[in-house]
């Protein structure tokens, strides 16, 4: 079937059958911001960045465990992953019953867990723990028996020098075309956006 580009036409395409079935998913923020780990109660570790710079409780928590002169960016050196099994997940999640499997490919902090070339040095490939999550979990996944991959993609990113000058220039020149490097990649099951 051939659909257009309008909401009438995308809202006919129908669900997959298999996600109409599943009954459990899980889904995974994980990334830079897992270093710290930290985020008041209500508040979330993934929004760490964003906080710090606000000079909220993120800020005291930051400067009495890292110091003043320690910047977000630096927690790439500390994110090396050493006891990451993708397929230690892969049959945990399996065993769990879950029908699916969402992790955060790039959040709003823009580094991405693959190598993306509109993400040139700020991806889990070319720092930090140097591998490309999305491909080792993806690959596990799909030997499992009954769980689909999935992906979860910030369409901002807060800092983007692009999405601060244009926001149409951070999506035309980036956005899209990373959305579209990833999904193209990886051929995830599922996406979620926000």
């Amino acid at each position: 079937m051939t659909y257009e580009a309008s909401w009438e036409s995308i809202d006919s395409r129908p669900v997959p059958e298999w996600f109409g079935d599943a009954k459990f998913g899980i889904f995974m923020h994980w990334g830079l911001y897992s270093v710290p780990a930290f985020a008041p109660k209500g508040k979330y570790a993934e929004w760490y960045w964003e906080n710090l710079i606000k000079k909220e409780e993120y800020w005291d928590f930051h400067i009495k465990t890292y110091g003043e002169n320690f910047a977000y960016q630096d927690f790439v050196k500390h994110f090396t992953a050493e006891a990451f099994d993708a397929d230690e997940w892969a049959q945990l999640f399996s065993d769990a019953g879950a029908r699916y499997f969402a992790i955060t490919s790039k959040h709003h902090d823009g580094f991405c867990l693959w190598p993306s070339a509109y993400s040139w040095n700020w991806n889990s490939v070319d720092v930090g723990p140097h591998r490309d999550f999305l491909g080792e979990l993806t690959t596990a996944v799909r030997k499992t028996d009954q769980v689909k991959m999935g992906f979860y993609y910030s369409l901002y990113e807060w800092y983007h020098p692009f999405y601060l000058r244009d926001p149409s220039e951070y999506v035309a020149k980036h956005m899209i075309p990373q959305l579209k490097e990833v999904i193209s990649k990886y051929e995830p099951s599922i996406l979620f956006t926000e």
